[in-house]
C-alpha cells in the first residue's frame, strides 16, 4: 500500500502544532497537574492536539485517534492517528528544551508512518514502514556499537514513585556495573528513540510507557536499522508497555538485564488498537 499520502498529512500536523508551541510564553501555558503522579498538562498540549487532529481530519475524515489529552469515538477505520501533542511536558513547562510533538499513524494494528518534530532544534524525523528513516530529510542509521560497554543509554522513569522507580533505578544500576559507558535521562521519549534512531545514543529503556509516547518513534528505530521490543524482548504493543531500544547489534545483551527478575507487580496496559 502507497502511504505517501498519509506521510505528507502526518508531517502537515506535526508542523501545524509546532507553529501552536511557538505561540505560547511560559505566562500563557496554564500549567496543570493530571493524574495522581503530577503529570503535567497544559494549554499548549491540548492547543497541540486539537491542530492535530484538525489537520487530520481535513484529509482522512473517517480515520481513528489515539491520544494523550482527549478521548475520541471510534469509527470503522483500519486506521488510527497515535498522538502526543508534547511529549516532554515537564521539560516544556520548565522551559527546558527537550521536547517534541509525536505523530503516528497505525494500519491494522502495525506502525505505518511516523513523525516526531523537535521544535528547538528544527529537527524532523520522519519514516515509512519499509523505506527506512530520515532527519530533515536525510537518511539516517542507528550506531555501531555492539556492546553494553561500547553504549551511551538513555532511560526515563515512568510517573509512580514506587515499585517501578524502585526497579528502573536497580536496572540503571546494574547497567552500569555491568560497564555501560554511561546512561541519561532527557525526559522525552519520543526524542530519546528518535536518538536511537540517529546514532547520537546507542540504546534506551522504560519501565513503562503509553502509545502515544513511542508510536513515531519506535518506527523511525525500526526503519534506521534498530531494534524495539519490551523489557521481554517480546514485540511491542499497540499498548501501554515497558520499552527497550537498541541499535540492534547488542539488543539481546540489554534485553538479558532489563528481564532479569526483579520482583512481583501488577500493570494495567491500554486497550490496544488492533480492533
Amino acid at each position: 500500500m502507497n502511504y505517501a499520502p498519509y506521510m505528507e498529512t502526518a508531517l502537515a500536523a506535526a508542523g501545524a502544532a509546532g507553529r501552536v508551541i511557538a505561540g505560547f510564553g511560559r505566562d500563557s501555558l496554564d500549567v496543570k497537574a493530571k493524574g495522581e503522579h503530577y503529570n503535567l498538562v497544559t494549554a499548549a498540549d491540548v492547543a497541540c492536539e486539537d491542530e492535530i487532529v484538525r489537520v487530520v481530519r481535513a484529509a482522512h475524515p473517517d480515520h481513528n485517534f489515539f491520544a494523550e489529552e482527549k478521548k475520541y469515538e471510534r469509527t470503522p477505520s483500519s486506521f488510527t492517528w497515535v498522538i502526543d501533542p508534547i511529549d516532554g511536558t515537564a521539560n516544556f513547562a520548565h522551559g527546558f528544551p527537550h521536547f517534541a510533538v509525536s505523530v503516528a499513524l497505525a494500519h491494522e494494528g502495525a506502525l505505518v508512518c511516523g513523525v516526531v518534530l523537535d521544535p528547538s532544534r528544527n529537527e524532523t524525523f520522519q519514516a515509512v514502514r519499509g523505506q527506512g528513516a530520515l532527519l530533515n530529510g536525510r537518511p539516517i542509521r542507528a550506531s555501531g556499537a555492539g556492546s553494553l560497554r561500547e553504549s551511551l543509554l538513555v532511560t526515563g522513569f515512568y510517573y509512580d514513585r514506587g515499585a517501578t522507580m524502585d526497579e528502573t533505578l536497580e536496572k540503571i544500576r546494574t547497567l552500569l556495573k555491568l560497564g555501560a559507558m554511561d546512561i541519561r535521562r532527557t525526559g522525552s521519549a519520543a526524542l530519546d528513540l528518535c536518538w536511537v534512531a540517529a546514532g547520537r545514543v546507542d540504546g534506551y529503556f522504560e519501565y513503562k510507557l503509553n502509545a502515544w509516547d513511542f508510536g513515531a518513534g519506535a518506527l523511525i528505530v525500526e526503519e534506521a536499522g534498530g531494534r524495539v521490543t519490551d523489557w521481554r524482548g517480546q514485540p511491542l504493543p499497540l499498548a501501554a508497555s515497558s520499552i527497550a531500544a537498541t541499535n540492534g547489534r547488542y539488543h539481546d545483551e540489554l534485553v538479558g538485564v532489563l528481564a532479569a527478575p526483579w520482583g512481583k507487580r501488577k500493570t494495567t496496559d491500554n486497550a490496544d488498537l488492533r480492533g
